[in-house]
């Protein structure tokens, strides 16, 4: 049972100090990211294991390849720390923002480039161009945190992902005083007691343990003013329109158990639209590893997972990079998929696609928590792998009949994942530099029109995520009866108003996309989240070391 006192207290202690942290200024906040920063750097080492520890990672065990790995999610925090140190560092100076690099119009839509923001990332991403698309018709304007209404905010964290980024975009964007419910799969309470030690010493947030009585207790408390959480829309329904038996009819009613202001990441189906162009046989090998990597990602449970191929029937070389995903699925070191339920959803999908190829890794399975891929090649527009999140490895191929040209492709692959495809957080376009030159407008069109919160284009899609200051989200206009991929913004350090997307543009190849994971690999994220943290060339020489010459 949920400690009703204990929740009460907390509560009310922090609605007391609501107004004064919305009031406090740019340059006192600036000093809690610094200290904030510091503690990170202090608790690096046991914030990765414990991510490591959850997963079974262990240095003797099985899946010795994987320790280290996780060590990204650390980083991820720590670009989105060092953005706000960045924007509230501009605040306290000059009372303003920092501008973007650039803007422009893409009809009708303002377009800001963002990224990369100076030498480092220069270094770091060659020729990797970030950008923030505004919704159609909005006009460019940043809104400063003391702009934002004074409150408590609940975040209910996410149970695949240890990076506590909804904290920051609570605290330090909206300017609320927060409660950090961390998800019961990976009770997060130690670490984050601390690493977000600054905060709570001063009382601007707490952190409380529990399971669904405790985050029932605090979702209706009468002083908690919103709520964000990362998961699934079966707990989000839940939430806003009661148990399962009850939905139905509230919804059709309009009858809301919650009416406060919820947002909500909740995955997708995320495509990856490959474009038909003469691909070498490098480039060729380089995706499909990406694809794999992607795939393969956190053992299949990863909101931004690629889940849906989608091809041009007539491509030449489309059976050939086919082939070689599944190759490097197949000779790919083993993930755990580890997230509970991940073997039902699993056996459903087999029951689905009896028909299913089975993907296993090279060696078989060393554990009973290693799930093999399910590839489903030339699946129909209405199937399951179209329609649901499978949240564990499983992947389609969607074919289209577009006769091997690409502007018709493009047009006809956005259209098919804006209409026909589940949710809209994260998705990938691929197309090879020379089929680029020839066809510019019409991918310039394809990326405008691509309803989709987070767009890859050479690099997927879900890399947007780890690259501050980009946007990650659903695209705007999912109801909250048929929610999707949810509703809300985080990581949006220059705060921008009406942010609608992120596009991140790669070159074609590059050392810096996904590929499956291997001890050097963990190494490389390891050092990279720990380069993150505080960037600078000390750091950046180790990363490079292992990224180009594993040492």
């Amino acid at each position: 049972m949920a400690d009703i006192n204990l929740v009460n207290d907390s509560v009310a202690k922090l609605a007391a100090k609501k107004q004064e942290w919305h009031d406090l200024g740019y340059a006192e906040k600036l000093v809690v990211l610094s200290e904030l920063r510091i503690a990170a750097e202090q608790n690096f080492h046991e914030w990765a294991q414990l991510s490591d520890r959850l997963r079974g990672y262990e240095p003797n065990g099985p899946f010795a390849h994987c320790v280290g790995s996780t060590a990204y999610f650390v980083g991820q925090y720590g670009n989105v720390l060092n953005g706000l140190i960045t924007s509230f560092g501009e605040l306290a100076r000059t009372a303003s923002l920092p501008a973007p690099r650039s803007v422009r119009t893409v009809e009708g839509q303002q377009v800001a480039t963002v990224f990369p923001n100076g030498f480092l990332d220069k270094v770091m991403y060659p020729d990797f161009v970030g950008e923030i698309w505004l919704e159609p018709g909005a006009q460019l304007q940043q809104s400063a945190p003391q702009q934002q209404a004074a409150g408590v905010a609940l975040v209910l964290g996410a149970g695949n992902y240890e990076a506590m980024l909804e904290v920051l975009q609570k605290a330090f964007i909206d300017n609320k005083v927060v409660v950090f419910k961390p998800n019961p799969v990976n009770d997060l309470s130690a670490v984050a007691g601390k690493v977000f030690a600054p905060l709570i010493r001063r009382g601007y947030l707490a952190v409380l343990s529990g399971g669904a009585d405790v985050g029932a207790a605090l979702v209706n408390h009468e002083s908690v003013d919103e709520l964000i959480m990362t998961g699934g829309c079966a707990t989000y329904d839940r939430i806003v329109w009661g148990p399962p038996d009850q939905q139905a009819a509230n919804k059709q009613n309009g009858s809301k158990q919650l009416t406060k202001h919820f947002e909500a990441e909740l995955g997708a189906v995320s495509p990856y639209i490959v474009v038909p162009g003469k691909w070498t046989s490098a480039e060729l090998e380089h995706h499909a590893a990406q694809v794999a990597g992607g795939k393969l990602d956190n053992g299949g449970h990863f909101c931004a997972s690629p889940q849906l191929l989608v091809t041009d029937r007539s491509w030449p070389q489309r059976d050939e990079f086919l082939q070689r995903v599944r190759a490097q699925i197949r000779t790919a070191l083993p993930r755990p998929s580890y997230y509970p339920g991940a073997r039902q959803r699993h056996d459903t999908l087999k029951a689905a696609y009896p028909d299913a190829e089975v993907l296993s890794p090279a060696g078989g399975l060393p554990s009973e928590s290693v799930l093999p891929v399910l590839f489903v090649p030339n699946a129909q527009p209405e199937s399951v792998l179209v329609k649901e999140e499978a949240f564990c490895p499983a992947m389609a191929e969607m074919p289209l009949d577009t006769n091997n040209d690409p502007a018709s492709f493009l047009t006809a692959a956005v259209e098919f994942v804006n209409e026909r495809v589940f949710g809209s957080l994260s998705g990938t376009i691929l197309i090879d530099p020379r089929t680029e030159k020839l066809h510019k407008a019409a991918l310039e069109n394809a990326i405008s029109r691509m309803k989709y919160g987070a767009i890859g284009v050479n690099v997927w899609g879900g890399f947007v995520c780890g690259v501050a200051p980009l946007i990650w989200g659903a695209y705007p206009g999912h109801a909250d009866h048929d929610i999707q991929s949810g509703i809300g913004k985080i990581n949006n350090t220059l705060m921008f108003d009406r942010a609608a997307k992120s596009v991140l543009r790669s070159p074609f190849v590059s050392p810096a996309h996904t590929k499956p994971l291997d001890a050097n690999m963990s190494k490389v994220m390891s050092r990279l989240a720990w380069f993150n943290l505080r960037p600078g060339i000390r750091r950046l020489v180790p990363v490079a070391g292992a990224m180009y010459i594993g040492i």
